[in-house]
């Protein structure tokens, strides 16, 4: 949607600005001084209208890399919200007792016999079919049914009225109207179990860049300790809770968020898990982080400065896709250099997050101020406009133009430098990969420069990359490189047919199909599955019974051949030509290996492989989970089985000229 703004009031330098029509992205820059930030100051006050804004509480946001910090709620106390809980349904059911007389006096004053109204449940069971049948007149039925109806609606709101007092908590304080808006009937409702299921009450509402997984976890753990109670004691009322299957639990309450949560983490690049209340206990519950690369425990508020802007966004990321809690996303997200603390690799997750979760799939427009050529290199063209001071104005321009006004005055200044590499790849699964290899295997490398892997895809929530593949490695790395990023670089598969250029280069081209065929080479997939299942290896003629896996490195040239045919014969099922081509290994081992293995289509090669071997599959449910495995498993007994094509490529890219 369109986003108009029209100067209203001046506010600090910003005395002026003729009407501008902007996109649903902004990407603006400009000198220092310029205006940025007093531009988005005067639209977060007012004072320059938006046409997008009509509540500026509630349809417009502003935050700085400092202030957009993701709010912890701390501890969550179940035992004082049960009180809570159970003081507030006290009142109503005191009220709900006042309330009958007059309801069953209008009902019988309506015309409904008596009998009929001995109790709240039989008269609220009284709809339109059970009067016609009772009264033996649609019509009458139809108008007694409509005064009737509007009775207990008044009545539910009296109930509320009386007890509004008694809520102790302030989520239902926010949820409460909303619930009595949308099903006043509730306030009727005699089970305590019942009435706070409703999902406002249940749940709660937060914003989109808040967490309060603290309730959110205690409350799914309530969940699942409740539906464990009714399996064992069923509800004997009629109409109440029940107790539901694992799948059925879930398809009313969503998996374990703790689970989602980690997953949308993980999809973000963030190193670090949250961890779930301890499911044997109802004790009081604080969320908190471990990061993986040192296992140490943290509270949300001791990240860095870039790690709380990545987890905002990721946290956002979140609350667009998981629906159980209500959540308010602005008309105008205004970002004041929120790139400011981020490594050039993670600006990438920040413009997907914004371009792909914000703009296009909650609709939120965003402007986002920025002295970041990395944030100008990766944004869309389109998005890219200058803040212009002599108007003050808001201009469009061209990426050349936006890296110049950052770079300008600094001549002998670099976009990069020589001693970092940035090599995007295709994607997540590719970049967390070679991560990981290059961090093993740096050793052998010799080197003072670096490489640093970036994916150009994203991983949506249930785990499938989009925007990813060769093609969109070559175009970014080609317009970063236009831009003046010279330390730029892609890394992609063979595939059978691509060609390396001067900045993109080819993983063992017309040796290996890609990735897979390299981690799933025979010598390591035989050490895998050895370690794995030795039965199996031993009753399909894979190895000797007396072979073992903690012998394998000592194995002469002639075993390992043997063994490794074993292994391309089973994966190729006894289909293929006799051509082969010599593989080297880091131990300087140099194999026959069949060129039909080799260049298999790399997930023809992966489903191939799970299929023989199908105790692997259960390694392989993740994007790339038998390769992790492998590097983990295998590789971390035995580096040095390594193919050593995988050293010469790394090489390549960190000896390739700027």
């Amino acid at each position: 949607m369109e986003n108009k703004l029209s100067f209203k009031m001046v506010h600090k330098s910003i005395v002026s600005l003729s009407d501008t029509s902007l996109p649903e992205l902004v990407v603006l820059t400009g000198r220092n001084g310029s205006g940025k930030t007093h531009l988005l100051e005067a639209i977060n006050e007012g004072k320059i209208q938006s046409s997008l804004v009509t509540n500026h509480q509630t349809d417009v946001l502003l935050f700085d890399w400092n202030s957009i910090i993701p709010k912890d709620t701390g501890i969550f106390h179940p035992s004082q919200h049960q009180t809570q809980r159970s003081n507030w349904f006290q009142q109503i059911r005191t009220h709900q007792e006042n309330s009958f007389k007059q309801v069953q006096q209008q009902a019988i004053a309506l015309g409904i016999p008596a009998k009929h109204c001995t109790s709240m449940r039989k008269v609220r069971s009284l709809d339109k079919e059970k009067l016609e049948v009772i009264l033996g007149d649609p019509q009458k039925a139809q108008s007694i049914h409509t005064n009737l109806q509007q009775h207990l609606q008044n009545q539910a709101r009296n109930i509320f009225s009386q007890t509004q007092r008694s809520i102790g908590d302030e989520v239902w304080k926010k949820a409460a109207p909303k619930v009595l808006n949308e099903n006043p009937e509730l306030f009727f409702e005699t089970s305590e179990s019942k009435f706070f299921n409703n999902n406002k009450l249940l749940w709660g509402e937060v914003d989109a860049f808040q967490q309060a997984f603290g309730r959110l976890f205690s409350t799914y753990r309530e969940l699942i300790h409740q539906n464990d109670r009714l399996e064992k004691y069923p509800a004997n009322d009629e109409g109440g809770l029940i107790f539901l299957s694992q799948n059925d639990f879930i398809e009313k309450y969503g998996e374990p968020p703790w689970d989602f949560v980690n997953r949308i983490l993980e999809v973000c690049n963030l190193e670090f898990r949250v961890e779930p209340p301890p499911m044997h206990e109802v004790s009081s519950y604080e969320p908190k982080l471990t990061k993986l690369s040192n296992d140490i425990e943290m509270r949300f508020k001791d990240l860095s400065s870039g790690e709380k802007v990545l987890m905002s966004f990721a946290l956002c990321l979140y609350n667009a896709s998981d629906d159980r809690q209500e959540k308010h996303f602005p008309k105008l997200l205004l970002l004041d250099e929120v790139d400011a603390p981020l490594h050039p690799s993670m600006v990438v997750s920040l413009i997907k997050t914004i371009q792909e979760v914000l703009v296009e799939g909650k609709g939120v427009s965003v402007i986002l101020t920025t002295h970041s050529p990395s944030t100008v290199a990766l944004a869309p063209e389109e998005s890219l406009f200058e803040m212009n001071p002599s108007g003050p104005s808001i201009e469009k321009i061209t990426r050349s133009r936006a890296l110049s006004i950052l770079t300008a005055g600094v001549p002998t200044l670099s976009v990069s430098f020589d001693g970092r590499r940035q090599v995007f790849v295709e994607s997540k699964t590719d970049a967390y990969i070679y991560e990981k290899l290059y961090q093993a295997y740096k050793q052998y490398l010799d080197t003072e420069r670096s490489l640093t892997f970036i994916e150009v895809g994203i991983t949506n929530p249930n785990g499938v990359e989009q925007n990813s593949g060769c093609a969109q490695v070559e175009r970014l790395v080609n317009t970063l490189t236009e831009n003046g990023n010279s330390s730029v670089f892609g890394l992609i598969d063979w595939d059978g047919e691509r060609t390396p250029t001067d900045r993109v280069f080819i993983l063992s081209p017309n040796v290996r199909d890609g990735i897979e065929s390299l981690l799933l080479d025979p010598v390591l997939l035989a050490a895998t599955i050895i370690k794995e299942n030795h039965q199996f290896c031993v009753d399909h003629k894979i190895i000797e019974k007396d072979d073992r896996y903690t012998d394998i490195g000592g194995w002469s040239r002639a075993k390992w051949q043997c063994v490794t045919d074993a292994i391309q014969k089973a994966v190729l099922d006894g289909k293929s030509e006799k051509i082969s081509l010599e593989i080297t290994y880091l131990n300087k081992m140099v194999l026959k290996i069949s060129a039909d293995y080799l260049h298999l289509d790399d997930h023809a090669l992966e489903e191939r492989v799970t299929t023989v071997f199908g105790f692997l599959r259960p390694k392989n449910n993740n994007a790339g989970g038998l390769m992790r495995h492998i590097i983990t498993s295998v590789l971390g007994d035995y580096p040095d089985l390594l193919p050593n094509d995988l050293v010469i490529t790394f090489k390549e890219l960190l000896d390739a000229r700027i």
